[in-house]
């Protein structure tokens, strides 16, 4: 295979008894004589052991020999003579298939250590890799972090600063409410007409309501939004307190829930409320009758982020309006006021009589208002 010829190779096997094939040899040619001193034709066999299980006989005396597995084998070779008698003593001759380098035991112990040790080492360069990633990214995940805690009590710093600013908003537009409400309790003092002092009376007590919601606002630790019970609680308390013999006499039920709404909605809901509760001590009570208030108010959310729709009901025991009183045409100011406050709200007005007045004001928060705007 080295020369890539067939090479004589007679003097190596008569001096090594073996035929040895190395890695690239194809085949190999064999050629042999049987001793026989009379004349005729001779047959010959041959028969490699390990590959055939029985002779091959051929009339030629040479065979190419090819395709042999690797290892070890026996070449076996006899002669017949022209009479039919065969040899008594048989060639043998070793044979010997060299395996490539690459298959050798050694080769592949050695390829198998080399890839393990690659493995390894490239595996552990692996490891180092990414146990230098981690750090790397542990070390950006605590400046990241860092950053944002530091963001964070930025903006918390903000945020309370911003909420106290709120706050002495609130405070201050609530205490100049009041200066108003006060001024006009002074001016009402000044004035004789009943009709100019009822005036100002109304004035004031619509003044208060903001100024009332204000106040909750203030206190309380959402800034944006104001809890309606306690915020009805207080508005009734303080219109009541106007009318000391009317509201002395009158049974209140108030039954809203634990809620909030946003200031855009309270401030008209508190001025429409102040307006029911006004007229309800002036033209609603009658001596020696019993006379009652009830409020209650339903929630719906519309949706996912989509707000709420408010039902709130008024009722009072007093005569009720004028029959045929229609609330959209009324020249009464309050009633105008209540209905016109009920449109800001998104909603409406409903008016009717059952053994007393009884209010239905249907209205929406700001988020839904803007949903169906």
């Amino acid at each position: 295979a080295e020369e890539d010829k067939l090479v004589d190779q007679t003097d190596a096997l008569l001096a090594k008894k073996t035929i040895s094939l190395f890695p690239g040899d194809r085949f190999f040619t064999l050629e042999f004589e049987l001793l026989d001193f009379e004349e005729g034709e001779s047959s010959y066999a041959y028969m490699i052991k390990g590959v055939d299980k029985d002779w091959n006989y051929i009339s030629e005396n040479s065979i190419r020999i090819s395709g042999l597995p690797y290892g070890n084998h026996t070449l076996l070779v006899k002669g017949q003579t022209h009479d039919g008698l065969w040899s008594n003593s048989e060639l043998k001759i070793p044979l010997t298939v060299i395996r490539p380098y690459y298959l050798q035991w050694w080769f592949i112990i050695s390829v198998a250590i080399f890839s393990t040790v690659l493995f390894v080492v490239l595996y552990k360069r692996h490891v180092h890799q990414l146990v230098n990633a981690k750090v790397k990214l542990e070390k950006e995940i605590l400046s990241r972090t860092k950053d944002l805690a530091d963001s964070l009590l930025q903006e918390q710093a903000l945020r309370q600063e911003k909420d106290v600013l709120l706050k002495e908003v609130h405070h201050r537009v609530k205490n100049n409410l009041q200066v108003i409400s006060g001024l006009l309790e002074l001016q009402e003092k000044t004035v004789s007409d009943e009709q100019a002092k009822l005036a100002l009376q109304q004035g004031r007590t619509r003044v208060r309501s903001i100024a009332l919601i204000h106040q909750n606002l203030y206190q309380y630790q959402n800034l944006s939004c104001i809890e309606v019970k306690s915020f009805v609680d207080d508005l009734y308390q303080q219109v009541s307190s106007m009318y000391g013999r009317a509201a002395s006499a009158t049974t209140a039920h108030i039954d809203l829930p634990v809620l909030e709404i946003d200031i855009d909605t309270a401030v008209p809901f508190g001025l429409a409320l102040n307006e029911l509760l006004t007229n309800s001590f002036k033209y609603g009570y009658e001596p020696e009758k019993l006379f009652v208030i009830n409020m209650s108010l339903t929630s719906e959310k519309l949706g996912f982020e989509k707000g709420n729709r408010f039902i709130f009901e008024y009722r009072d025991s007093g005569p009720g309006l004028p029959a045929g009183f229609d609330i959209a045409r009324s020249k009464s100011l309050g009633m105008r006021l209540v209905n016109d406050l009920s449109k800001q709200m998104g909603g409406r007005l409903h008016y009717s009589f059952d053994s007393g007045s009884h209010f239905t004001i249907i209205f929406y928060d700001k988020k839904a208002r803007k949903q169906n705007d």
